[in-house]
């Protein structure tokens, strides 16, 4: 019993890890058409140094998004690559959408954490006479929220 619930929590952690593998892959390439090796840098530059996929993880999935539609290959020639082409992946229509719903997922992921967590947090530090401290906190997230508003002007008002 122990073994079949130790089997299936790897099996949950693999798919979360597979997701964020496909999430910031999608993102990385909806900046620019890049190949595997630059996708596994900007990964890690991306997670300052803590996470470099393996080759061995990151172009099965590249061979996954392919046959699934979200990406695309278009070969160069080019000098001193094995093979004499360098291979390029691309998002295709699919590959955007899921990159836009994805988004729109995160954002209400991300706005129950907020609303759980940050006010929630606030909430119960006032509650427990935490007043000046839940200030503080206000005040950070005010901030916070004026430079994401400045933000939200810039990328969604075009």
């Amino acid at each position: 019993m122990k073994m079949q619930e130790d089997e299936e929590t790897q099996l949950k952690g693999a798919k979360a890890f597979r997701e964020s593998l496909l999430w910031l892959v999608l993102r990385i390439l909806a900046e620019k058409p890049s190949h595997g090796y630059e996708i596994m840098k900007k990964i890690e530059e991306i997670t300052n140094g803590k996470w470099k996929p393996a080759a061995g993880t990151l172009y099965p999935l590249l061979d996954s998004m392919l046959n699934e539609g979200l990406i695309e290959i278009k070969s160069y020639e080019q000098e001193g690559v094995r093979g004499g082409k360098k291979i390029v992946y691309g998002l295709t229509t699919n590959g955007w959408l899921l990159l836009k719903d994805q988004l729109i997922n995160k954002i209400s992921i991300y706005t129950y954490m907020i609303n759980y967590i940050i006010l929630g947090g606030i909430e119960s530090m006032r509650k427990q006479g935490f007043q000046n401290e839940a200030n503080e906190v206000c005040s950070s997230l005010m901030e916070w929220i004026t430079k994401l508003d400045t933000q939200l002007e810039k990328y969604c008002k075009k």
